[in-house]
């Protein structure tokens, strides 16, 4: 028998095809390999039954891990490729053994995403956060996760108008009383014209936390620079530390080391509070209600502490990254400070007269309706959460049960039977940077959402109006129920400061605009990797 008939006798004999890779050179091997990868690639998107339904499917190369790779590579980029590619306003993929699906459509992960189907939650995600970053078990990060009797107390105290009023006052009195004057004392003395420097993340960043801290839990103790640094550290890499702390922990030992920091000097307020008769009563009235509930009333010490110390985390991942960039275009557009220091003192002036003509002793400096109107300072914001904030993020749901779900796409309305285990992905960043929505969106403009003579802008998505076209704080039921008062927060800092106070940036010279954490691949919600310096001087 000659070569060739041996060789065609090795490709039709499957007995025979390890001889056969065994006689090959690498060449050969690497081209089988590469025409092996490329028809499974091929296979795994085009045999899919979603594509009988207009529902198209990535393909990928790896199975089990599917498009894990690229998704959290840069899942802003991924998002956006196949998006275009396929013109589809939403797209599956297969995402560690199971289906996933994406939603592109900001009206349709409106819908989705709003708790209007019960069995897409978000458990999956509260888990990871609980085990991962506070390493609970499974039924602990279960109950503190997803519990509906808590985040009514938050959406009630830190949402509605009458119990806010008692946190934004208590805020206001330890930035103006406390915080801010510590700040001070840390800034560089005075130079001959009155200008002290002082760190932006330190400033911004650190009176955020620190007067959150001590609103909360009444203690002083968190008005520290060090357990702040240490927060930072912590945060700074906490989305990355989600997996699993088996996993993650030896990758970021120091990371860890910096989160125990806080941990246990919480842990030792808590014990006093719980040994001290009435000592509860040092807790902000939202953190009193949160203590008395009955889940946290049978926990242990590690426990309580994860559930009470949570709150503050999720306060600080989020609105310190957001201060710390409203204060940077504050400073980087002469337009924007001089409309809204005007703004400020206007309504401060208002409130004095009112306090005036009504014998008013309270001592309020603003109240929640004057924040509410520093209507140039909630566009600020807003531009902010759709810039920096959301920069790479993405929403997920978990499918606990079977379900149909509707949604929109090239103009009809599409149903995917979703199976238990599935995963929902939307991603803020995405409609954010959607020119259908915004003009020019890779601009920042801080008055973007501002009213011009009364009317507020309007922005539309296939011709239909969207009453939240910024989505920083998730959806429906589950939105954070803290929205309304990191706002708030944003407000107090920028108020008491201008109205007293003149802020620039070191030298007057505008220096060059700083990186963000993890700006180059992976979630990205704004976190600055670097501070620049600012000057701050008392007003004449």
């Amino acid at each position: 028998m000659n070569a060739t008939s041996t060789t065609d006798e090795k490709l039709l004999n499957p007995f025979l095809v390890y001889d056969y890779i065994c006689e090959a050179n690498a060449t050969t091997l690497v081209a089988f390999l590469i025409i092996t990868t490329l028809f499974y690639q091929r296979v795994s998107c085009t045999l899919s039954p979603l594509h009988g339904r207009g529902i198209p499917v990535v393909p990928h190369y790896l199975p089990f891990f599917g498009v894990l790779p690229n998704f959290m590579l840069n899942t802003r980029v991924f998002i956006t490729y196949w998006q275009k590619y396929y013109d589809t306003e939403v797209f599956a993929c297969y995402f560690l053994g199971r289906m996933a699906y994406v939603i592109t459509c900001p009206i349709a992960s409106a819908q989705v995403f709003s708790g209007k189907y019960k069995s897409l939650t978000w458990e999956y995600i509260a888990k990871m956060i609980f085990t991962g970053a506070f390493e609970t078990d499974d039924k602990m990060a279960k109950l503190l996760g997803v519990h509906p009797v808590s985040h009514k107390i938050y959406d009630k105290y830190l949402m509605n108008k009458t119990y806010l009023s008692d946190i934004v006052k208590a805020f206001q009195d330890s930035f103006a009383e406390i915080v801010f004057p510590t700040m001070l004392e840390r800034a560089t003395a005075p130079s001959e014209d009155g200008w002290s420097t002082i760190d932006a993340i330190e400033f911004f960043g650190g009176s955020s936390f620190m007067c959150t801290g001590h609103v909360l839990f009444g203690d002083t103790g968190l008005i520290d620079f060090e357990l702040f640094r240490n927060v930072m550290f912590f945060i700074t890499y906490f989305q990355k530390i989600l997996a699993s702390p088996w996993f993650m922990r030896p990758l970021y030992r120091k990371q860890y080391a910096a989160r125990d920091i806080l941990f246990n000097y919480m842990k030792e307020v808590i014990r006093k509070v719980d040994e001290k008769e009435g000592g509860i009563e040092q807790y902000a009235e939202v953190m009193q209600e949160i203590s008395k509930t009955e889940v946290r009333t049978k926990m242990n010490l590690h426990d309580r502490t994860v559930s009470l110390l949570a709150p503050l985390y999720a306060a600080s991942i989020n609105t310190i990254p957001t201060t710390y960039w409203c204060f940077w275009h504050l400073l980087n557009s002469k337009e924007c400070m001089e409309t809204i220091k005007e703004e400020i003192l206007t309504i401060r002036a208002e409130r004095l007269e009112k306090q005036r003509l009504s014998k008013d002793d309270s001592g309020v400096r603003y109240t929640v309706e004057d924040f509410d109107r520093m209507v140039n300072i909630d566009s600020l914001i807003q531009e902010t959460l759709r810039k920096h904030t959301t920069y790479r993020t993405v929403t997920t749901r978990f499918a606990e049960a079977d379900c149909v779900i509707k949604v929109p796409n090239k103009g009809k309305i599409i149903p995917i039977n979703v199976k238990r285990g599935d995963l929902l992905f939307n991603s803020p960043t995405l409609n954010h940077h959607d020119s259908e929505l915004f003009e020019h969106p890779e601009k920042f403009k801080w008055n973007r959402f501002s009213p011009v003579n009364g009317k507020y802008p309007t922005f539309y998505k296939r011709g239909k109006e969207l009453s939240k076209p910024v989505r920083a704080f998730g959806y429906g039921l589950t939105m954070c129920p803290g929205r309304r008062f990191a706002m708030t927060q944003i407000k107090i800092l920028m108020s008491i400061i201008l109205e007293d106070y003149d802020i620039r940036y070191k030298n007057d010279i505008t220096p060059p605009t700083p990186k963000m954490a993890h700006e180059e691949r992976g979630p990205c919600n704004g976190m600055p990797r670097e501070s620049y310096k600012v000057e701050i001087r008392k007003r004449l």
